[in-house]
């Protein structure tokens, strides 16, 4: 089973200017990161400014089954953060500085089950001692499915103690990191980006957000939220339900194989790890539970696997 999550040890202060980015990671790679840098703050480098955390406990803050053996594609999400520049403080809380734009990550490695990573000493300097921060819970945010809500959390949680400002459309769309391609209607921003992020915000976080959108000419040109506490938020309920479903978790993916064409393929289904491009082979899930029971599941194509796994087992 794996280690039961208390909620006083998950909280870290996160630099303001590391919420308000240029926001084009995705969820995982949000959740990676965040966990890096909790990491950080509860460990000390070496002497080359290296940090490390075991491969198990970043898979058991990720909810991620430690039966999966297969690291690939925690790898791949480390490696995508490693190619990501982003502009930081886009909210202008810091005055004193005019722009600022760094990778994620400088480096990183993994030896004998440890992940070795690094900031570069410009982003560490923000991250580990911030001077204007916010207290993040990294349950809460684990708990958190869509970019856009995690995006939007951080943001209004980092002006729990003043007004969250007016801001414009398209400053708010670079924040929330949505595509130029997708929802440029506001009809379609609202619905796909804004009601779904506050409403999964409103049912599983320790805030309650409303907004309004305000026009200039015939147009809505800002966005401006506000946001109290919530007495939605049953802490030891979250976190006895979300302990029961890491422990499902890991008793589910015990000896899980994924089939293709009668030709075995050694991979491990986590909940973010479901890809496959030739949609239109026929797949079998091979699951054996932890009395050894085998269940067959089959789909028609992997997309199927992913909707699957994405509405019966995210955290």
């Amino acid at each position: 089973m794996a280690k039961e999550i208390t909620y006083s040890d998950m909280t870290f202060p996160k630099h303001s200017s590391s919420i308000a980015i240029s926001n084009n990671l995705t969820t995982i790679q949000k959740k990676v990161f965040n966990v890096l840098i909790y990491n950080a703050r509860q460990t000390k480098p070496n002497s080359e400014g290296i940090y490390s955390i075991s491969i198990n406990q970043l898979k058991e803050h990720l909810g991620i089954p430690r039966y999966d053996k297969n690291n690939t594609h925690l790898k791949n999400r480390i490696e995508e953060i490693m190619k990501i520049v982003v502009k930081f403080d886009l909210l202008k809380k810091d005055v004193s500085v005019n722009w600022t734009a760094a990778p994620l990550l400088a480096g990183a490695q993994i030896r004998n089950g440890v992940l070795r990573y690094s900031f570069s000493q410009f982003l560490e300097e923000k991250l580990l001692d911030p001077e204007i921060f916010t207290i993040l819970d990294l349950l809460i945010i684990q708990g958190l499915n869509s970019k856009y809500s995690i995006a939007l959390y951080e943001n209004v949680k980092d002006f729990s103690t003043s007004e969250f400002p007016k801001i414009p459309i398209n400053l708010f769309r670079e924040l929330m990191g949505v595509e130029s391609d997708k929802y440029k209607s506001i009809t379609d921003l609202k619905k796909r980006v804004i009601e779904t992020s506050i409403q999964e915000i409103n049912e599983k976080t320790d805030i309650n957000i409303n907004y309004e959108l305000i026009k200039q000419g015939r147009g809505f040109k800002y966005i401006k939220f506000n946001a109290k506490p919530s007495k939605n938020l049953n802490k030891e309920a979250y976190l006895e339900e979300l302990n029961k479903k890491i422990d499902n978790l890991n008793k589910l993916f015990i000896g899980v194989q994924i089939m293709v064409n009668d030709k075995n393929r050694d991979i491990i289904c986590t909940f973010q790890n479901v890809e496959y491009r030739q949609k239109k082979e026929k797949v079998v899930l091979n699951l054996k539970d932890v009395t050894g029971k085998t269940k067959l599941l089959e789909f028609n194509n992997f997309e199927d696997v992913k909707s699957t796994i994405q509405k019966n087992m995210i955290l």
